[in-house]
């Protein structure tokens, strides 16, 4: 038997967030790291026009997935030549656990009977794994549930391989794209302190709806950045008012992660006032607003789900307009505090 340290991830809103940030949020070192950082947020703009699924997420750059987090270091198990035997899948995982290796695997939940998916549609997901039981024969595993609630699991040694073994067949006949599996492992020699100047760089960008940072990797034309992604936010609930043909029907992550992204903007503000830098009292309070009434947005869309409500789309445009303009206002506020007690 071996367990791997892990923590609930303070962000879930996209697994690829949620696996690294479940390694090193067990270690309390990173927390200033954290909550310098996910202060941007970003979404293709462009997602009517060229008819392609509408991202809304957390913005640190254009890395690959599960390379983000410097104190998670992350391998690409290349599915060329295959590493991973399926017929020995189980042997494998153990071994990489034994080293000290989170793997992310590549499967099909279809297979894995605490998803959402079990035996009722095919869903290629990657699952993060961080120990195992050899009399239980389980794998202790981290990520969405059958109820798409996230935690922890335990899956057993064979529905895991029966999940490997079905994607490896899909793939193979090409109804999945390739997809790479990962080992992760934390970096313990890395380390940071709270910035307090990047949070205060970061916030104005947000502000501007702008990033400097990216020219030189790709064109930022296509894509919408801070404030300035409330507009695509509304564009994409009109079109679902409106019933346009969107690639993907109402999804409740845009939701949650701007709900995750206002409560993360109040928890750092609570963090720095905690840390010396005085913040008032006011401001942190309009903050936990923000977020509370993000949270309802999230919690309206979801009582739709269950039972269809009315103009619900018009009144998510409306309050999103609402939530942008005060927002606004607490930033800014925000920057002059900051700037005061920086100076």
């Amino acid at each position: 038997m071996t367990v791997l340290p892990i923590a609930a991830p303070p962000i879930n809103g996209l697994l690829k967030w949620a696996y690294t940030l479940s390694v090193s949020s067990y270690y309390p070192e990173t927390l200033p790291w954290f909550r310098t950082n996910f202060a941007q947020v970003y979404c293709n703009q462009d997602f009517l026009d060229r008819q392609t699924e509408f991202v809304f997420d957390f913005f640190r750059g254009f890395q690959p997935e599960y390379t983000s987090n410097p104190f998670v270091q992350a391998w690409v198990v290349a599915s060329k030549p295959q590493p991973f035997d399926p017929d020995h899948i189980s042997e494998n995982l153990k071994e990489c656990i034994d080293e000290g290796y989170y793997p992310v695997l590549f499967v099909d939940e279809q297979e894995i009977s605490d998803r959402a998916a079990y035996h009722k549609w095919s869903q290629p997901h990657r699952i993060l794994l961080y120990g195992y039981d050899t009399e239980k024969t389980v794998f202790y595993t981290s990520g969405l549930g059958a109820n798409l609630i996230y935690g922890t699991h335990q899956v057993p040694f064979s529905e895991l391989e029966s999940a490997y073994r079905a994607i490896r067949l899909q793939i193979a006949s090409c109804q999945v794209p390739e997809q790479d599996s990962y080992l992760l492992r934390f970096n313990f020699g890395f380390r940071y302190e709270f910035d307090i100047a990047a949070v205060a760089i970061q916030l104005e960008e947000y502000l501007n709806g702008s990033v400097t940072e990216f020219r030189i990797d790709r064109n930022l034309e296509q894509y919408a950045f801070g404030s300035k992604t409330y507009e695509c936010l509304r564009q994409y609930y009109d079109a679902l008012a409106n019933g346009e043909s969107l690639v993907k029907r109402h999804d409740i992550r845009h939701l949650h992660i701007l709900w995750e992204h206002k409560r993360l903007l109040w928890e750092r503000v609570k963090y720095m006032n905690d840390a010396g830098w005085s913040i008032n009292s006011t401001t942190i309070a309009s903050l936990q607003e923000l977020s509370r009434r993000c949270l309802s947005l999230k919690t309206l869309l979801i009582k739709h789900g269950l039972r269809p409500i009315p103009k619900v789309f018009e009144m998510i445009h409306h309050e999103l307009s609402e939530i942008e303009t005060l927002e606004i206002i607490a930033i800014h506020k925000l920057l002059n505090e900051i700037g005061r007690a920086s100076s």
